[in-house]
């Protein structure tokens, strides 16, 4: 059962974890992360399970908080400016959610190794640029016990990190989860790196053993599961936007202050004044559309919900990028540069606003969802 906090709670939790984020000396790590091989730090990812961070969402049972979207929310806000490498939502929201709805015989103990800290679980779902919950998927073939996995995932987050893959495929009843180690037989996985130093992958299983020891989540639930956990996600990666928008402006109007050209502060010219203040306004218009989503994410039903997700997810990405762009420009050349701070901030967006999908895509998922409600009407 989740607990929800309350905004003393969510204060000590934001407190917190700005700390953390200071005290980590976090893009640092960030620039080193870039230059690596795309693997988190698995002392780092212990650390953040320590904390509770990773299983904040997890039943106290299970070893979690027992805590709901809000509090994560909190965590990623001010996480995000730091860059951290270790993708805390992607664990915390989407594969968490995952274990923690699963009804399945892996579900609970598997729940308890990722909350842990002891493996690393990417979740294996996607398999086209612009899918969504419900999309085509990996077929389970044989109908038996073991049965295997046939098809292909694309554009796993974090792939080169992980221990195994909670990995969707359509079976007779539905779709299913099933926990596929990164070694298990007929695994290939073919990593990419993304522009914040991170990494995706394509996976393509062939003949792939399953069973029943491996389920996580059946096909009665699984199609559920996913759309929950997805929008869980969706949401908190938005939060993480909206700490790397309020970062970017920030650093933009402290460079604003202190840089003189032709004798002046460049912050006097009128033009960049008012380029700033629509910044902010992109900022403030993200930040009101979170707040207004989150207080009552829980008690919301899935339709709702995930036309709620989508809204915050375009908000939140499109004003993430205009400010990136546009903090990269008034920096001028140094904004380009690995050592600058914007541009380390803005690579990060680039990845964050095309996780769990783009605004456009979002958007087309929002007109989809208002065309069914109303039976293709306009």
């Amino acid at each position: 059962m989740s607990n929800s906090a309350s905004n003393e709670d969510l204060d000590q939790i934001r407190s917190s974890a700005r700390d953390f984020a200071r005290d980590e000396i976090a893009r640092m790590r960030a620039r080193a992360f870039h230059d690596g091989d795309g693997r988190i730090d698995r002392a780092r990812w212990r650390l953040l399970a320590e904390l509770g961070w990773i299983g904040l969402m997890a039943p106290e049972a299970r070893g979690g908080a027992g805590l709901e979207l809000p509090a994560l929310a909190v965590i990623a806000e001010e996480l995000g400016p730091a860059v951290l490498p270790e993708p805390l939502v992607c664990a915390a929201a989407f594969a968490v959610g995952i274990a923690r709805l699963g009804d399945g015989p892996a579900a609970g103990a598997l729940l308890e190794r990722i909350v842990s800290g002891e493996i690393f679980a990417a979740v294996a779902w996607q398999e086209g640029p612009s899918d969504f919950p419900g999309a085509p998927m990996a077929t389970l073939t044989g109908g038996g016990d073991p049965t295997t996995l046939d098809g292909r995932k694309r554009f796993v987050s974090h792939a080169a990190s992980a221990d195994g893959f909670l990995t969707a495929a359509r079976g007779t009843d539905g779709v299913e989860f099933h926990w596929v180690d990164r070694n298990a037989k007929g695994v290939d996985i073919r990593i990419d790196r993304t522009a914040d130093g991170g990494s995706v992958g394509d996976l393509r299983f062939s003949h792939t053993p399953v069973s029943r020891s491996t389920l996580v989540a059946s096909g009665a639930a699984g199609a559920a599961v996913l759309a929950s956990a997805f929008d869980d996600a969706a949401c908190a990666t938005s939060a993480e936007l909206l700490g790397l928008t309020r970062r970017l402006l920030a650093t933009t109007l402290d460079y604003l202050r202190t840089r003189r050209q032709f004798g002046k502060l460049i912050g006097s010219f009128q033009a960049l004044q008012h380029r700033a203040v629509d910044l902010y306004v992109q900022q403030e218009l993200s930040a009101a559309c979170l707040r207004d989503v989150l207080p009552e994410w829980s008690a919301t039903e899935p339709a709702r919900r995930a036309r709620q997700a989508s809204r915050v997810k375009t908000r939140c990405s499109e004003a993430a990028l205009e400010v990136g762009r546009e903090s990269v420009q008034m920096h001028g050349a140094i904004g380009f540069t690995h050592e600058c701070d914007v541009g380390l901030l803005l690579k990060r967006v680039v990845v964050l606003s095309a996780r769990y999908g783009t605004a456009a895509a979002h958007r087309m998922r929002i007109a989809a969802a208002r065309t069914a409600a109303t039976g293709g009407c306009r």
